[in-house]
């Protein structure tokens, strides 16, 4: 019986199929947590709206680094600094989604809808495992960095 288990599960799940969406990692949520808290309130708050004008468009890195280069709040400021304001907007704008994905799914569960993977929530899903995906590296391209928020972000 416990061979012939495994071979009815391989028959049996194979007609299906599994997507896989990245998430944020716990550190750069508590990069987050811990930098929103030591920032200026204008700096707080930039980074709030920059993250409402991004919603529901596919976000990249690098080119939301050098737009930070012309906004008047950051223009003394060297590129380390816009990375991590970046990353900030970034796991804001993935914070943003998520909570989109839930209530989307409350939705449809309150409406009987039994498909929660359908064309309504994939679109979310992707955009938020493509934020995670550039979270990640951001993450990793910053380093050790990101350990010393009062530092790096006053």
């Amino acid at each position: 019986m416990k061979l012939f288990l495994p071979l009815m599960l391989t028959f049996i799940c194979s007609s299906g199929y599994c997507q896989l969406y990245n998430s944020i990692s716990t550190d750069a949520k508590s990069f987050y947590e811990k930098s929103m808290h030591d920032l200026k309130p204008a700096m707080a708050s930039f980074i709030l709206n920059k993250t409402a004008q991004l919603s529901g468009r596919n976000v990249d890195a690098d080119s939301l680094t050098k737009s930070l280069i012309k906004e008047q709040l950051f223009k003394n400021s060297d590129h380390i600094f816009l990375k991590r304001i970046s990353l900030l907007i970034l796991i804001a704008s993935a914070n943003e989604r998520d909570i989109q994905i839930k209530k989307l799914v409350m939705q449809m569960s309150r409406q009987k809808k039994v498909d929660l993977n359908s064309d309504v929530t994939q679109p979310l899903q992707k955009q938020k495992s493509d934020i995670a995906q550039e979270v990640s590296r951001l993450f990793f391209e910053i380093g050790n960095n990101t350990t010393s928020t009062s530092k790096g972000l006053e």
